[in-house]
């Protein structure tokens, strides 16, 4: 835990939003990506080009085309809309930058783009890069989700053992480098604000699910100022929400954990800022759980 202890007490506050259930270490991910933090500017005066095409080499304009030093949140110049020509135009500091895309109000008739684009972008001459975004197939009747899909279109992967399986986005990964227990963090991955994590480890001796659970709730909410708003600990399994005002901004986490027959205790869960959560992170949840396959 000496990342924890080397943080602000505000921030060792967000950690412990997240850190319900046991395994679910959101946390310092959302210290990183999900919550305020600094604000980075990286306006300057080297010129970033980024053009935004369909497959069929058609150009799209009024696109929003987000730059930053990793996804997630744009710093102060990271943002851009797309002309006529499918151009986004950024004026920046010198450096290697990810160009990404939000996917909030992401036009319907068009795949987001889950691959994160890298540029390195220098002085001088404008640095070009392309985009090819995927046309979303014609559709009749009620939309179904079709094979690698959630029903909102977002694309999936399927985590999958002997004794647990979850389908979960198909998001940019989390740098493993910020992990604090890596080796239980089976999944990371974040987008527009809202983070998605797996985690695992086994049970241990002489406790019970619920036992365990409900001692690693107290622990973790005993001195911070959170409201649970749901708690459901049963035998096997466990349901826990919760938010807090940090500031101006609700932290809303949902939490999800499972006990397998191999004894293995697995984690999954959502955390974001109010506004990111309902419309990144809740659309997904209930699919997400819907997929859960407990052996």
């Amino acid at each position: 835990m000496q990342l924890i202890d080397r943080m602000p007490h505000w921030m060792k506050k967000i950690i412990l939003v997240a850190l319900v259930p046991a395994f679910v270490l959101m946390g310092y991910f959302a210290l990183r990506f999900l919550f305020p933090r600094p604000v980075e500017d990286i306006r300057g005066d080297a010129q970033l080009m980024v053009t935004v095409l369909t497959d069929g080499n058609e150009p799209l304009g009024n696109i929003e085309v987000d730059v930053g030093r990793q996804p997630g949140p744009p710093p102060v110049g990271g943002v851009a809309r797309t002309d006529g020509r499918g151009v986004a135009t950024f004026s920046v500091k010198p450096g290697q930058y990810a160009v990404y895309f939000n996917t909030i109000g992401f036009p319907a008739n068009l795949v987001p783009p889950v691959a994160v684009t890298t540029v390195d972008v220098a002085g001088g001459a404008p640095t070009e890069t392309m985009v090819i975004v995927q046309a979303r197939p014609m559709e009749t009747g009620s939309r179904a989700s079709r094979p690698g899909e959630f029903g909102n279109g977002q694309q999936y992967l399927l985590y999958n053992t002997d004794d647990f399986e979850v389908k979960y986005p198909h998001w940019p990964n989390v740098d493993r480098s910020a992990l604090p227990e890596p080796e239980r963090t089976k999944v990371a991955v974040s987008n527009e604000g809202c983070t998605f994590i797996i985690n695992t480890d086994s049970l241990p001796q002489g406790m019970t699910f619920k036992e365990y659970t409900e001692s690693r709730l107290r622990e973790q909410t005993g001195n911070a100022n959170i409201r649970m708003t749901v708690q459901d600990i049963g035998e096997k399994n466990a349901r826990l929400e919760g938010d807090m005002a940090v500031g101006t901004v609700t932290v809303k986490s949902a939490t999800y954990a499972f006990l397998t027959g191999n004894g293995q205790y697995y984690g999954i869960g959502f955390a974001a800022p109010s506004a990111p959560f309902e419309g990144v992170c809740r659309p997904l949840i209930l699919e997400v759980l819907e997929s859960v396959r407990v052996r």
